[in-house]
């Protein structure tokens, strides 16, 4: 008899769901990590200014649930363009990256910091 082996399923991995701005566009990502290693390791080859826009607990299913929300915005892959309803939602349920729910001068849709707790994932 063979015995079973249950591995878990990464996707409920807690972790963080982000959204970093390149120019026009927005990706969606998630990083089991620190947020600013992750855009550190995404600079090389970024022909535009990476700049966090947001951030929020969640898992890889929640990463997911964002790229099938924002679907008819998608550009490719995890990238999309950066559409006042992308930027809606950022200022709305994101912490920025200040540790304060969002104020951001690189995008003017994204204004009225509130502070809040950033859980250490900065």
């Amino acid at each position: 008899m063979t015995e079973r082996v249950v591995v878990p399923c990464i996707t409920r991995k807690p972790g963080c769901v982000y959204f970093v701005g390149a120019g026009p566009f927005v990706k969606i990502g998630w990083t089991g990590g620190k947020v600013h290693d992750r855009i550190a390791s995404m600079r090389t080859g970024c022909p535009y200014e990476l700049v966090l826009l947001g951030f929020r607990s969640g898992s890889i299913e929640v990463e997911k649930d964002f790229h099938r929300l924002f679907a008819e915005h998608r550009h490719r892959g995890e990238w999309f363009h950066l559409t006042p309803e992308i930027c809606a939602y950022i200022k709305a349920k994101c912490i920025g990256r200040s540790g304060t729910r969002y104020q951001n001068p690189h995008h003017s849709l994204l204004l009225a910091p509130q502070p809040i707790e950033t859980a250490g994932v900065l």
